[in-house]
């Protein structure tokens, strides 16, 4: 048995060595170098243990700020999206506004090289002269600001009057830009009365340059007025009317091989005029024509807008202004048409199938 050593005396400040038993196993230990430190520690069954970092204070902070500026970008992106989307959908309803009524479709865009270098009519200034006309209140006043044609300033007051009564108050014009016209160039307005049908108020250069409106293209002017043509009281006259192809034969003209036939439609009457032209002659080359342009730019558009196919679609009525006489024996609203004078309201000097022909076309 060995003998223990007695306690050591703490008090004196020294510590005997040991002097029996076997020294204690604690196992075998490595040096501790600066490369162990950094090892990860172990726990007792061998594994790895995780080191667990915790993120400072102040990184909290930073996240907070990255959420705050998250937050405000997904703000700007839907207010940007709705705004493009508004602008948009106000863009759908003021085409379509243009085109609820044949009298304001514009068939095309850019005119004519009929005036060469002349300078576009700005669109402000357009919807200047316009409101200008709509707000004269004498005669006087509308004298500058219109073609002479065969409705006086005097007349012209008086119509204005009356489609403001009838349409209980206008809005404010709109620029619709230039109509393509095989004519001279035009460029348009509309006007929108509270009640009925709006008004297209057509702008043409005179002789200096100047552009004014044709006021007998605005009253949609017929002479005689197309209710007495359709009445059958008078034998002849020049119409503004909207024409399409169709195929009502009788009478006079039964021959489907020798004549073309169109419907003639005026905004004042209920009923429908119809004109013909001979087969091959100058006038139905000068209404096919308006018609293939009026085809070829609905096409364009139609395909512009859908962003698909280019399907073809049906073009409306043209506007156009004939000079129409009724032959004898045939019915009371079926005409010769003897002239195709312009493919709009505003009539060209010289008439449009004449123009076409010299082309060549």
């Amino acid at each position: 048995m060995s003998k223990i050593p007695p306690r050591p005396n703490r008090s004196s400040g020294r510590v005997e060595s040991r002097v029996a038993g076997a020294p204690p196993d604690i196992g075998k230990l490595d040096r501790i170098t600066r490369d162990s430190r950094s090892q990860p520690a172990r726990s007792r069954s061998g594994r790895k243990r995780r080191r667990v970092t915790r993120e400072p204070k102040y990184g909290a902070g930073a996240s907070n700020e990255g959420a705050v500026m998250r937050r405000w970008l997904m703000f700007g992106l839907g207010l940007a999206g709705v705004v493009f989307c508004s602008l948009l959908v106000w863009s759908l309803v003021r085409q379509t506004g243009a085109e609820e009524d044949p009298s304001t479709t514009v068939s095309g865009t850019g005119g004519t090289d009929g005036s060469p270098g002349l300078a576009p009519l700005p669109a402000s200034e357009a919807t200047e002269i316009s409101k200008s006309l709509l707000a004269a209140e004498e005669a006087f006043q509308i004298e500058p600001l219109i073609h002479p044609g065969e409705l006086s300033a005097v007349e012209a007051l008086r119509l204005l009057e009356r489609y403001e009564e009838e349409g209980e108050g206008h809005r404010d014009p709109v620029w619709l830009g230039s109509l393509d016209s095989l004519g001279k160039p035009i460029e348009g307005v509309v006007v929108r009365y509270n009640i009925g049908s709006p008004r297209l108020i057509c702008l043409t250069p005179n002789e200096q340059g100047q552009w004014r409106v044709d006021f007998d293209a605005f009253a949609q002017h017929c002479s005689p007025p197309v209710e007495v043509l359709a009445s059958g009281k008078a034998p002849e006259g020049t119409v503004r009317v909207f024409a399409a192809t169709d195929t009502y034969y009788n009478g006079t003209f039964s021959d489907e091989s020798k004549w073309a036939c169109y419907s003639l439609r005026h905004p004042a009457i209920d009923e429908t005029l119809y004109g013909y032209c001979e087969r091959g002659g100058p006038q139905e080359a000068a209404l096919e024509a308006i018609q293939r342009r009026m085809e070829r730019n609905r096409n364009k558009k139609t395909s512009s807008d859908l962003g698909r196919s280019g399907a073809e679609s049906k073009a409306p009525p043209s506007r156009v202004t004939l000079r129409l006489k009724r032959p004898i024996g045939a019915a009371d609203r079926q005409f010769q048409i003897e002239t195709v004078l312009s493919d709009d309201w505003v009539i060209s000097d010289p008439p449009l199938d004449e123009v076409l022909r010299a082309r060549g076309e």
